[in-house]
């Protein structure tokens, strides 16, 4: 939904700019950390499931081949499987390190990490004895997968996977303009695009999600996923008519050192940082507030009323129980 926006520079080099595309949607803001989380969502987190399930099914229809291709070399289905996206930038400037969106020692990061999931699986083995954990990665770099395998065989040999695809060269961001080049550029961009579908359709089929960072990746439909198995597993008992596995179904927010995780299986606990779960490295000091100042809700609601833009959209629900 990219909107024209009207704030278009009168100097006389404005014919020389882009167009100034604004990529939000009029009327609709994001709720910041759940500060304003109104006592009712209306349905939204109903109607963005159905939204995603609709999406990854005619995903899954015509690329069935490649997804089950992926199931069956990493044997998914026989695996509780925690995704673990990691998305570090893979070079990229601008907007994403003025954010700080990356990892400030990202070798420190995935050791953490690796150390806190090997742990966590010793500590709750009973969830584990049917179906192993595994993780499956979605990142940026393509370094990140062989280095997390390396680590983990050094450990607890936990096994850690992912989707073959074409990875941008390291370090050399993620444009279109730098990756995609020559004759081929706009087959080579689908199949890149395929390649990051595929990845968060196999996020919507895990057990869990873990995310490094915010993203607006695990923020659309593998949280949207993740907290629709949880509630209709509430809703049927821990017998879990989903999926078959034992354990429960969490979206996860790792520590900027990867030293820690909390988890929630609810938007509401999410949106207002009420985690249901927490884990941490042993002698781990937790530094939520660096974690928070990091954090970013990239899930867009209806503003209704009293919108700092003048975009309410009230009127809309006018004479309807929205109203």
């Amino acid at each position: 939904n990219l909107t024209l926006t009207t704030d278009i520079p009168s100097d006389a080099n404005s014919f020389n700019r882009a167009p100034n595309l604004d990529n939000n949607i009029p009327g609709y803001r994001p709720l910041w950390n759940g500060t304003e989380l109104f006592d009712r969502d209306f349905g939204k987190t109903a109607t963005d499931y159905e939204v995603y399930q609709q999406v990854m099914l005619l995903f899954k229809e015509k690329h069935n081949d490649k997804i089950q291709e992926v199931l069956n070399a990493t044997r998914f289905n026989d695996h509780t499987v925690f995704a673990l996206h990691v998305r570090t930038g893979n070079g990229e400037t601008g907007d994403f390190i003025r954010k700080k969106r990356g990892f400030d020692d990202l070798g420190i990061w995935l050791q953490n990490i690796v150390i806190l999931m090997c742990n966590y699986s010793s500590t709750n083995a009973k969830y584990f004895t049917e179906k192993p954990l595994m993780f499956f990665v979605g990142t940026d770099t393509g370094s990140v997968v062989p280095k997390l395998q390396a680590i983990s065989n050094s450990m607890c040999n936990i096994p850690i996977v992912s989707a073959a695809q074409k990875y941008p060269e390291e370090g050399k961001s993620v444009s279109f303009h730098k990756f995609h080049k020559g004759k081929n550029k706009d087959r080579n961009c689908l199949e890149s695009w395929e390649s990051m579908f595929l990845d968060m359709y196999l996020f919507t089929q895990s057990n869990s999600v873990i995310a490094g960072a915010y993203s607006s990746f695990t923020q659309s439909a593998p949280l949207s996923y993740i907290f629709e198995k949880a509630k209709h597993n509430k809703h049927f008992g821990n017998g879990d008519a989903v999926d078959g596995d034992l354990h429960p179904h969490f979206f996860c927010e790792a520590g900027t050192s990867g030293d820690y995780m909390d988890c929630y299986d609810n938007v509401r606990g999410w949106l207002k940082l009420e985690h249901v779960s927490s884990f941490k490295i042993a002698n781990a000091t937790i530094d939520r507030t660096l974690s928070k100042s990091r954090r970013s809700v990239e899930i867009l609601h209806p503003c209704l009323k009293n919108c700092s833009d003048g975009q309410e959209i009230q009127h809309f629900f006018a004479g309807t129980v929205l109203k």
